[in-house]
């Protein structure tokens, strides 16, 4: 029988997606390959992806990622549309430690949407994270706690996080409980309000040790998204297949 231990964590689940536009018809690479491969990649000396060109199966140009690297840490990523046109960006900073301490996000149309600063412990554990949105998206700021388990083992993944939003401090807040197997590989996470009422919970599925699939359900129990991981005949994973609540397809984020 599997193991449960239980995490309580206040927290706010805060989702910034970059929009990029689909724009087609207005570059053909002429290549025929291009309806097997819709993902077209440049790599540095290093072997790191600089530059993603993503493909139609008409073989029309959707968009591009360019990726800039210093001391193998990604320090901007900028998204263009299908004609050229700059369309979102993330910026990012570390510390001496190559902690991620500031990282912000920015549309074009938009500016600047959110800006996330994080302080970290002398195990470079987050115990502070402070999030400024603008427009729709909220500003808070997130506390964690990290469990001190008997092993004596580092569980840097299993905290307990007090979210204050939209403006802290304030008693507005989420209750998360996390559930884990013997390994101490989150197998569910449930969260409900500050009134006790379930606000949705994510379901974890694993496979000699990797991870799967996880599903986010709505507090009606029904299916909002599920994420499907690919990996290669050596285990490492290749991308992460996203579907709706219907089970459609909806895209891939490459590893």
């Amino acid at each position: 029988m599997l193991m449960k231990k239980i995490v309580y964590i206040i927290a706010l689940l805060l989702a910034v997606v970059l929009c990029l536009s689909a724009c087609g018809n207005n570059t053909n690479p002429g290549n025929s390959s291009t309806t097997q491969n819709q993902d077209v990649e440049e790599k540095d000396a290093n072997g790191h992806v600089v530059k993603l060109s993503h493909y139609n199966d008409k073989g029309d140009l959707v968009f591009v990622h360019e990726t800039k690297w210093e001391n193998d840490r990604i320090v901007k990523k900028t998204s263009f549309d299908g004609k050229g046109n700059q369309t979102a960006s993330i910026d990012y900073k570390y510390d001496d430690n190559g902690n991620a301490i500031e990282t912000s996000w920015f549309g074009w149309s938009s500016g600047v949407l959110m800006k996330a600063e994080s302080k970290f412990d002398d195990k470079n554990r987050e115990i502070e994270r402070t999030q400024i949105g603008t427009g729709s998206i909220s500003t808070n700021k997130s506390i964690m706690e990290y469990v001190e388990f008997p092993d004596g083992v580092d569980h840097p993944n299993i905290y307990s996080k007090k979210t204050y939003y939209p403006s802290y401090p304030g008693d507005r807040y989420t209750v998360t409980t996390y559930e884990y197997n013997d390994d101490y590989k989150m197998t569910k996470a449930t969260t409900v309000d500050q009134n006790g009422n379930l606000s949705y919970y994510i379901l974890y599925t694993y496979e000699n040790g990797k991870l799967m699939e996880y599903t986010n359900y709505g507090a009606d129990d029904k299916p909002s998204y599920t994420y499907k991981m690919v990996y290669d005949e050596n285990g490492n994973k290749l991308r992460e297949d996203r579907y709706d609540g219907n089970g459609n397809l909806q895209g891939s984020d490459k590893s």
